[in-house]
């Protein structure tokens, strides 16, 4: 059986190796590629650019979509000025994962939003974002734990247990997570519903008001617990690529 093709978004930033001044490179951090190869997918890294048609081109050829973590957006894109405590930004990736983002809704493509992914989302359809949680939230849940990302660090409430996530990972009511982020969502762009949420009130999983699509967004990282063998989170991916595969309603069963 052909295997179903999983683009991958990549990130940019700047680097001093010795030899170049300010040498951009383009990554994507190993968990998201290897996540889908354990789901049985084939990924595909799609280069950061800003040549639509390039991007077009990609997203007829994909069968899903996976928007990963990186630094923080651009808070111009939701009508804020830069707050003293928001990170290194790279407007070229908002702009590359707004359009990815957009079409995949459009065109309806099975998609996963991660982090960043899931704030940039967010932002695509109108809504707002903390620059920084400890300044804007006051809360005391460690949101950027010290760890690697392979160990959960802080429990959040599942508020539908009928949504895509609860279905694919079997994960209901509470459950405990990892967490590698100081922004988070302000306010909730319209499209989109809350699942879940941690204990002091921040949206950590989002998916679409209208059920007539497959689309996820997670503010925690579920490729890294996936990989580090937290088998509920391994099988998100391997729902997206069987809903790929058998065109199924996933929330109709």
């Amino acid at each position: 059986m052909k295997k179903a093709i999983i683009g991958i978004s990549s990130n940019q930033e700047s680097q001093f190796d010795g030899w170049f001044t300010n040498h951009i490179i383009t990554y994507v951090k190993s968990e998201a590629i290897e996540a889908v190869i354990q789901a049985e997918g084939l990924p595909l890294v799609i280069p950061v650019t800003n040549e639509e048609k390039l991007l077009d081109y990609y997203l007829e050829n994909i069968d899903g979509l996976i928007i990963t973590g990186g630094h923080d957006v651009y808070p111009m894109l939701y009508g804020e000025y830069i707050q003293e405590k928001c990170g290194e930004l790279y407007p070229k990736t908002d702009y590359y994962d707004i359009y990815l983002i957009r079409k995949a809704i459009e065109k309806k493509i099975p998609t996963i939003v991660i982090c960043r992914g899931m704030q940039v989302a967010n932002v695509a359809f109108g809504g707002t974002l903390y620059q920084d949680l400890q300044a804007c939230l006051h809360t005391d849940i460690k949101h950027h734990a010290p760890q690697e990302g392979n160990i959960n660090v802080h429990s959040l409430k599942i508020e539908d247990n009928d949504s895509i996530f609860s279905t694919l990972t079997g994960l209901k009511n509470q459950i405990f997570v990892n967490s590698i982020h100081h922004q988070g969502i302000d306010k909730l762009a319209d499209i989109f519903k809350i699942v879940g949420k941690s204990e002091d009130g921040l949206i950590e999983i989002i998916e679409l008001k209208s059920n007539d699509q497959f689309f996820v967004g997670i503010q925690f990282h579920p490729e890294i617990l996936a990989v580090y063998d937290q088998k509920a989170m391994l099988n998100l991916f391997r729902g997206m690529i069987y809903y790929i595969e058998k065109g199924r309603d996933l929330t109709s069963d």
